[in-house]
């Protein structure tokens, strides 16, 4: 399952300090939003698609310095008020006040982080030979959660080459559970046995 805001590779590369920017609006916005914060988040996540494939004239649009403020101010009002939570609305305003709005998709990707820190979120990479169903899903949720004391997002590959199994990662931490790692645990449990076995006829040998 990929991740809404891995669009932002349609904008421009942000450099770091445009990032430190970035974090201090996502900050004022988390701490603005209080109860609304997922709601506000998944507003600046429905933001970020439409700017990358349905309209795809709306970033160049805000990021523009040659449109004045006033402008994408009026065009917010008309088609944002009402629509979404008066809080993203007003928030769009100030960054359009500030002229900042071409780092919106770096403010985005703050405040999901800055917000997935605050909820003890964290991010758990499966990658599985066919597509999870449902219980297997929560059961894998279920199980890191309980590991980690966290609320896992799932992040979901296939991959055929795995012939089975899955495999989760969170953090540094890896499990791997796929057919191909079952079988090399068995095949060297297998020639640890038969080394063993080797070496202790050796050592009855020896001592005849």
């Amino acid at each position: 399952m990929s991740n809404p805001l891995d669009d932002v590779k349609h904008f421009k590369k942000t450099d770091v300090s445009a990032e430190r920017v970035a974090r201090v609006y996502a900050e004022a916005l988390l701490q603005s939003a209080g109860n609304e914060a997922d709601s506000v988040g998944d507003e600046l996540v429905e933001l970020i698609q439409v700017a990358c494939k349905q309209e795809p004239n709306l970033y160049p649009f805000m990021a523009s310095g040659t449109i004045a403020s006033k402008t994408k101010a009026e065009f917010f009002e008309k088609y944002f008020r009402g629509k979404a939570s008066d809080t993203f609305v007003n928030f769009l305003q100030i960054v359009n006040n500030h002229g900042r709005l071409e780092i919106i998709h770096a403010i985005a990707a703050s405040y999901r982080s800055l917000l997935n820190e605050k909820k003890k979120r964290v991010p758990a990479f499966v990658k599985s030979a066919v597509a999870l169903d449902e219980p297997q899903r929560q059961a894998i949720k279920k199980q890191l959660s309980d590991l980690f004391h966290v609320e896992p997002l799932l992040e979901e590959q296939v991959d055929p080459e795995l012939l089975g199994g899955f495999i989760v990662r969170v953090g540094d931490w890896q499990f791997d559970g796929t057919v191909k790692a079952r079988l090399n645990q068995l095949k060297n449990q297998l020639l640890e046995r038969s080394t063993h076995e080797i070496q202790g006829r050796r050592d009855r040998f020896c001592t005849v």
